[in-house]
């Protein structure tokens, strides 16, 4: 049951609807950046993440940015790359077990934003 509230709420993030705390911390610092909706460009893998460590790769562009969100509109993480790179990998070994979203905004200005499992045995 809590499944399906968590994933309700998310997916009412995405849409848009009036204040949402999930869809605010998205939108942050947005206001020059290009929202992608189409963000076959961008993959992150594994999802699920089970063992603590994922990876970025882009096409065509940079990452500079990648902030990690939980359900309730908090950034967890924040990693700034100063000089961009097609390719990145973080360590989510003390992030809790969740649904998160991760903000990837990238040396051109666009921002990605994804639903990420983190699943921790």
């Amino acid at each position: 049951m809590k499944i399906l509230l968590l994933l309700h709420i998310l997916l009412l993030g995405l849409t848009g609807k009036p204040y949402n705390p999930v869809n605010d911390a998205i939108m942050q610092d947005t206001s020059i950046a290009e929202i992608q909706s189409v963000d076959y460009d961008l993959k992150i893998y594994p999802n699920p993440v089970e063992n603590g460590k994922i990876n970025f790769e882009i096409i065509d562009d940079e990452i500079t940015e990648i902030r990690l969100i939980n359900i309730a509109g908090k950034e967890v993480l924040v990693r700034k790359i100063n000089f961009g790179t097609s390719k990145a990998r973080l360590e989510l070994h003390d992030v809790p077990n969740g649904i998160y979203l991760v903000r990837v905004r990238t040396i051109k200005n666009k921002i990605f934003v994804k639903k990420l499992v983190v699943s921790s045995q």
